[in-house]
């Protein structure tokens, strides 16, 4: 039960946390400004949240999945 208190707890706690630095008021610069100016090509706008947090998201589903199906097949061997 601790366990689980303390995973719900860390799951909550990085929900709350991650909309706080999702958005940092910048807005992205002109594209049709910096195409004429240096000749790059616009920018592909802002960075979502989920794109910084992907490998954690990655490592997190996977240990979470093996962690239920290693609990349900020892359930059904016991």
């Amino acid at each position: 039960m601790k366990k689980r208190f303390l995973i719900l707890t860390i799951l909550l706690f990085s929900i709350t946390t991650n909309p706080v630095f999702a958005n940092d008021g910048s807005d992205p610069p002109n594209p049709g400004k910096a195409a004429e100016d240096d000749g790059l090509p616009p920018p592909p706008g802002r960075n979502v949240p989920i794109d910084s947090n992907l490998s954690f998201l990655l490592v997190g589903g996977l240990f979470i999945g093996v962690t239920y199906i290693f609990r349900s097949y020892s359930k059904k061997v016991q």
